[in-house]
């Protein structure tokens, strides 16, 4: 085995290297830049760019797809309602006080504002595309023009830890390269100037900086796991695609952002679990898929992003994680239900024939809404391709993520009544997490009975140093046990294990060792074990505990419905019309059942815990709760 040198060796090195005169000694390699060590990849994609640039999205001249759009009467109506409405409100305003103190605080009602800005400007321009009598244009150009007056497109609270370039500086900078396209002549040449000057000093010019100079520190996010990476990229090629004259110089943006989004899809396990769940799915996946169609339009299919093995097993996720239709569970900061992203779906199941439950869909889910390039891209699609998509299969009876530790289990198609339960392992320190090893939830007929909490409210300190005093942060607010009045620990060293899985078509079994979640001096032992029958309906969960002297045990149910006691250590959870019945037994040992509400609440409402407790410490105890739809 080699050993490491030691510390004597590392000071007699550095004292000979003193001892050297600096004229003998060799100077470093200077550093390579990324642009330097991409200068063939550019001129290859180079050859596969168009001479100018090009937007995806059809412009208000493109009849044929605002018309498909205008064909949905019911949306085009509202939009064309809200429209009229922003007309006669003011843009909203921000003081240069307001601003500086929003760095300063990091509090978010400045973005709220900027959100609204860029909210109007997607209603104006989608209500023009489909009206095309120029009603809109002037509200458009002046919303336009107050975005470009913005003191910086960096979100307030980003400008402490990003430098160049964040989330709202790559989406901002793509609706406005889109909407020039979109408008076409119909906006001054003077400001087309000016629009497409702002995106090269504010996005385009530091992003090329970075990859030229060596010296230069990089933003962060170029080469991280989580979905910035995924995101900024995609706002900063397309921008670049649509709006940079010189085509040497879109090659240079595509060839960085080829040469570091791998490291995006490097983050995933190979399950194609995304640990940051379905929203962040939606948001920071559905920008690579926008990516990946800007980037094939642009090099007429030459480069496909999509083609990319893991690629195919995140456009898989959703059908995967789906517990029961449209329900996901909201492990870590999640929302409670997401709406279906449809248009994402019809883009997946076009490009891979993977069966994802959809129609063509051309309006988009809230998540996209305000993204004009997400419009663009959507309703630049080739329809024909859409229309191939396939029906969906049957769903498998589960889905095992297995490096991520997570089971999603269904009934048999056509079981009455319809259950469905999902449960997590893992470790409590990826991003977004909660505190919740051992977390399940259960569906009735479609409806969410036991559920995760979910993302805590946004007034709360959500990422601050307080995030984990909050219940619905920590695990006393999941479905999970406490052990010696002990919480589980925050951070990646704590960690499930798994012990044991089988699955049949009858019966799916997985037990976890959660020992490594709580700091509980003398903790020896301590298992939770899921049982999902499904001949008998039932779901039975077994929490065992063993130490080197007595200690108190408990564990809790969360819900946002209601439960009465039916009977003693007999429970009904009721909400949205269906009923889950909570039998508990300890083995003949003594408990008590609690109701209460979380004194904390979530964004999705007031969230309360069926806590079960054991009357007595114990050096061996046992708690089982069997779960059974109720009439």
């Amino acid at each position: 085995m080699r050993r490491p040198p030691s510390l004597l060796a590392f000071c007699c090195a550095a004292s000979l290297a003193a001892a050297v005169p600096a004229s003998a000694q060799p100077s470093p390699a200077p550093a390579v830049s990324l642009s330097a060590s991409l200068a063939p990849r550019i001129a290859e994609i180079e050859a596969m760019l168009p001479e100018t640039p090009q937007t995806f999205a059809p412009s208000f001249d493109n009849r044929a797809a605002w018309d498909k759009l205008a064909a949905d009467a019911e949306f085009r109506d509202a939009t064309v309602r809200r429209a009229d409405a922003m007309l006669a409100q003011p843009i909203p305003q921000v003081t240069d006080a307001e601003w500086d103190e929003a760095i300063r605080t990091r509090e978010r009602k400045v973005e709220k504002v900027l959100d609204q800005r860029r909210n109007r400007l997607a209603v104006f321009m989608l209500a023009e595309g489909m009206t095309n009598q120029g009603k809109y244009v002037p509200a458009i150009l002046k919303e336009i023009e107050t975005i470009c007056g913005e003191k910086s497109w960096i979100f307030p609270s980003h400008q402490y830890f990003t430098g160049s370039n964040d989330l709202g500086s790559a989406m901002t900078s793509w609706s406005l390269a889109t909407a020039l396209g979109m408008l076409g002549d119909r906006m001054p040449e003077s400001q087309r100037r000016a629009v497409k000057e702002n995106i090269s000093r504010r996005v385009i010019a530091p992003y090329l900086a970075q990859s030229r100079d060596a010296s230069l520190k990089k933003d962060w996010w170029r080469t991280n796991e989580n979905n910035w990476n995924a995101v900024v990229h995609a706002g900063i090629v397309g921008s670049a695609l649509t709006t940079v004259d010189s085509r040497a110089e879109r090659a240079e943006v595509l060839a960085a952002a080829l040469s570091e989004t791998p490291t995006y899809l490097a983050g995933f396990a190979s399950d194609g679990y995304s640990h940051e769940g379905m929203g962040y799915w939606k948001y920071g996946f559905g920008h690579f898929i926008l990516m990946a169609e800007t980037v094939y339009a642009a090099t007429g299919g030459k480069i496909d992003l999509l083609q990319d093995p893991v690629a195919r097993k995140l456009a898989e996720f959703p059908l995967r994680f789906e517990v029961a239709p449209g329900i996901y569970p909201a492990f870590g900061d999640c929302q409670l239900y997401e709406q279906q992203p449809n248009w994402i779906y019809n883009l997946l199941s076009a490009r891979f024939g993977i069966g994802l439950p959809t129609r063509r869909s051309l309006t988009l889910d809230g998540t996209f809404y305000n993204f004009l390039y997400a419009w663009g891209v959507n309703l630049g699609f080739d329809a024909e391709a859409a229309a191939a998509a396939r029906t969906a299969a049957p769903r498998p009876l589960r889905d095992w993520f297995e490096k991520n530790q997570i089971l999603v289990a269904r009934s048999a198609p056509g079981g009455a009544p319809a259950l469905g339960v999902a449960i997590k392992g893992g470790n409590n320190g990826v991003a977004h997490s909660h505190n919740d090893l051992g977390q399940f939830v259960v569906t009735v007929n479609g409806k969410l009975i036991l559920t995760d909490p979910g993302m805590m409210d946004v007034g709360g300190q959500i990422y601050g140093p307080t995030r984990y005093q909050s219940a619905i942060n920590n695990s006393f607010g999941h479905s999970v046990p406490v052990v010696d009045g002990k919480l589980q620990g925050n951070g990646s060293n704590f960690a499930a294990q798994v012990l044991d899985t089988a699955f049949t078509d009858q019966l799916d079994t997985v037990t976890y060792n959660l020992r490594g979640g709580y700091e509980v001096p003398g903790l020896g032992e301590l298992t939770r074990r899921l049982d999902f029958n499904r001949e008998a309906g039932s779901i039975t969960v077994t929490d065992h505990v063993k130490s080197d002297k007595p200690i108190a045990f408990g564990t809790g149910l969360s819900t946002y419905g209601e439960a009465r006691e039916e009977s003693p250590g007999v429970w009904v959870v009721t909400r949205d019309g269906q009923s889950l019945r909570v039998a508990i037994s300890a083995g003949g040992a003594p408990f008590t059942v609690t109701f209460e509400p979380l004194k904390d609440k979530s964004r999705f409402g007031q969230v309360y815990r069926l806590g079960i407790t054991l009357n007595e410490s114990s050096a061996d105890s046992t708690i089982t709760t069997v779960l059974t739809p109720a009439s």
